[in-house]
């Protein structure tokens, strides 16, 4: 999972540069299956300090790419901050679910 939440906000990141449409069309699919791992995650290894927060900001970033009904803002410079924003959010639940393990382990 951990690969997936990395290519995730690495391609969001890449959405900052002007890119055919297939890019775009390709990251809402991209970032819906990210967004449905990690509630699925969540559900799976339920943590009452975080996991609430967690599932909703996941079904709003779900709802914002979901490829069947789009959501268009005509303006690129929102969906540069949307994108941004959801980028710093994929990777630093990547790091978070790193740290989770490593105190586990010892």
């Amino acid at each position: 999972m951990k690969i997936l939440f990395n290519i995730t906000g690495t391609c969001l990141l890449l959405a900052v540069f002007s890119l055919p449409l297939e890019f775009y069309t390709f990251l809402r699919i991209l970032v819906s299956v990210a967004a449905i791992a990690g509630i699925y995650y969540e559900i799976n290894h339920y943590d009452k300090n975080f996991t609430v927060r967690l599932i909703v900001v996941f079904v709003f970033i779900l709802l914002t790419f979901n490829p069947f009904i789009p959501l268009h803002l005509n303006d690129k410079m929102s969906w540069v901050v949307i994108d941004v924003i959801a980028a710093i959010f994929f990777i630093g639940y990547r790091i978070g679910l790193e740290r989770k393990r490593s105190l586990k382990k010892r």
